[in-house]
């Protein structure tokens, strides 16, 4: 089962919602008590559905894990613009390049 929703994470992008999508082993419906250890993707466009992907198709992360029966929790966060999350333009931007450029000379 995949579950969707958007959430704002103001220090990265103000207001602006990202997607979020959980996906959770159809066995942890049966057992809610279980536990499953949780993969987090970051940049999660190409996880789950082809309509999100970068180049149209997806990397069948749901797919893969009912048809090898891999008890995982998968989170792939989808930012709203990798251009306004990673450009030098953008606060966040020239935060990552300071940081990169003061530890790397």
């Amino acid at each position: 089962m995949i579950e969707k929703w958007t959430t704002p994470i103001p220090k990265l992008s103000g207001r602006e919602g990202r997607t979020v999508y959980v996906y959770v082993p159809d066995e942890a419906q049966e057992n809610p008590e279980a536990r499953y250890p949780v993969l987090y993707m970051f940049d999660g466009h190409n996880v789950f559905f082809d309509s999100d992907a970068t180049y149209g198709k997806c990397w069948g992360m749901k797919e893969y894990l009912e048809s090898t029966n891999t008890p995982l929790i998968v989170v792939a966060n989808i930012p709203p613009s990798r251009l306004k999350t990673r450009s030098s333009a953008t606060s966040a931007g020239a935060g990552a390049r300071r940081w990169t450029g003061s530890r790397i000379r």
